[in-house]
């Protein structure tokens, strides 16, 4: 695998470790979005379902 970046001129390195920068930038930007999400729907009040008979009332 090292044998791929040795290749590599010092500005194509560059725009490689940004590319991976933003990337991760992104992963991290959704995994907040995401545990956001996850305490929104667990701090809601859970709402019991509704019994067969209110159901066809």
């Amino acid at each position: 695998m090292n044998n791929v970046y040795e290749e590599k001129t010092v500005q194509e390195l560059k725009a490689m470790a940004y590319d991976i920068l933003a990337h991760q930038q992104r992963v991290a930007n959704e995994l907040q979005y995401i545990n956001n999400l996850i305490a929104q729907k667990e701090a809601a009040p859970k709402v019991a379902p509704k019994s067969e008979a209110e159901i066809t009332e």
